[in-house]
């Protein structure tokens, strides 16, 4: 199973995101949409996706 992941200042930029994905979707008339999202919220520190993928690059 794939995934994509994406960096958003917010909780609310995610379901604005979301919305605009399934409008899309459902005009190109795909009529079932199923969506999992896993939100992993750290605010104790300030570490983007750059960060992460360098520190396992390595």
């Amino acid at each position: 199973m794939g995934g994509t992941s994406i960096e958003l200042p917010s909780i609310e930029a995610l379901g604005k995101l979301l919305q605009d994905i399934h409008d899309t979707l459902y005009r190109a008339g795909i009529k079932r949409i199923v969506t999992t999202v896993r939100i992993d919220d750290r605010r104790d520190k300030a570490i983007t996706m750059e960060y992460k993928v360098e520190r396992v690059s390595k």
